[in-house]
């Protein structure tokens, strides 16, 4: 192996998709025997109890700036004094870390972006409006062909990026990579007990989502689904997250005389142990580049249902209803019929849990990076 250090960037240390994600794969890196890991961070204010588990081999690289879009000149300055073979950047970063990565001029580090969303969904639907995300989509198309290599979790997103936006990368210089998570440690904490009323004494059946409150995560179509079920079984919906849709769903939820049945219950530290106790768990994006929250249900030994949102997130995953059941995307009546189904056939919802316990193996740490190795050292030897 010619890969001697790899540096990953993340925004922070206190928590996150994206913080977990790179924790995920810097543990990867260092059981792979990679000499040297870095995590390049922005600036984090988290006492050290609240930062991502980390194995010491690992060395944390401050940038000590407090906004991503001025940290390129801070991301030049690393590059230039420790010069690693490999810096990876992910979804929101990779703007300032392309910029960084010209102002650091010639050095012998292969930056790869990856990419973790759909760039279209967050432009033209979730930030509809918002000229700063139209601007990136704008940005990409220019600046993403000056990396090195570039990682989407699915090919979908993958399309998108070359295809649909334009940007001009040979495939050699591409690469489709699932997310890596932390198998073991998720066991580990969704066998810890549930805090939630609902499901310490359960007494009607429950179904748990995981997500920011916002448009892409889709909760308005869950309600429908869940007064659809409603009509035939009693079930209950806690959903675990914050956002600014929180008002919205609120008023929603009144309207739709769901109040005693619905439970906005914010952010939660070990969503596992919830997860873990619930009797199925639904996704109900409209955009999904992969699904973390799927996989980690999956591990709690959770039965899945999710849309087949864009991105292909959940399609990769459940793969048409072989590891869990994988309904249309926006439509409520295929999402309640198949709520309903988990809840009512119990040998089939075993069958899911046996099985996605067994497909998560995919996406254990040591299997992702070595895929990330093997593209990284056919960068290496790349003269681009």
């Amino acid at each position: 192996m010619s890969l001697k250090s790899v540096a990953l960037f993340s925004w922070g240390l206190s928590g996150g998709a994206i913080t977990n994600v790179v924790a995920t794969l810097a543990k990867g890196f260092v059981a792979l025997k990679v000499p040297k890991v870095y995590i390049v961070y922005l600036h984090d204010a988290a006492t050290k109890d609240k930062r991502v588990d980390l194995p010491p081999e690992v060395e944390l690289i401050p940038l000590g700036v407090k906004q991503t879009k001025l940290s390129f000149i801070a991301i030049a300055r690393f590059l230039r004094r420790y010069q690693p073979d490999i810096f990876i950047s992910l979804a929101f970063l990779n703007l300032p870390s392309i910029v960084g990565y010209l102002l650091a001029g010639k050095i012998p580090t292969k930056l790869i972006i990856s990419q973790h969303n759909s760039m279209l969904y967050q432009a033209e639907v979730e930030h509809q409006g918002n000229w700063l995300f139209q601007a990136q989509v704008w940005l990409a198309k220019y600046l993403y062909p000056f990396a090195s290599g570039l990682v989407a979790t699915t090919q979908p997103v993958l399309a998108e990026l070359t295809q649909q936006i334009g940007i001009a990368l040979p495939n050699t210089q591409t690469k489709v990579i699932p997310n890596a998570l932390d198998i073991k440690r998720i066991k580990i904490q969704g066998q810890k007990p549930a805090t939630h009323p609902w499901l310490v004494n359960k007494d009607t059946p429950v179904i748990v989502s995981v997500g920011r409150l916002a448009k892409q995560k889709n909760f308005p179509l869950l309600l429908a689904a869940l007064k659809l079920v409603r009509a035939k079984i009693p079930a209950r919906l806690i959903i675990f997250g914050e956002g600014k849709e929180r008002e919205e769903l609120t008023k929603l939820i009144q309207e739709m005389d769901l109040a005693e049945h619905v439970s906005l219950a914010g952010f939660c530290p070990n969503p596992y142990a919830e997860m873990a106790q619930a009797d199925v768990f639904a996704l109900a994006s409209e955009e999904e580049a992969f699904g973390l929250v799927l996989v980690e249900a999956m591990v709690s030994g959770t039965a899945v249902v999710a849309t087949d949102a864009m991105g292909a997130g959940p399609r990769s995953i459940i793969e048409a209803d072989r590891y869990g059941l994988l309904v249309p995307n926006r439509n409520s009546q295929e999402l309640a019929q198949a709520i309903s189904q988990i809840l009512t056939d119990f040998e089939q919802r075993d069958r899911f849990i046996l099985a996605g316990y067994q497909k998560c193996q995919l996406y254990q740490p040591e299997i992702v990076v070595q895929q990330w190795l093997d593209f990284s050292e056919q960068l290496l030897t790349n003269n681009h």
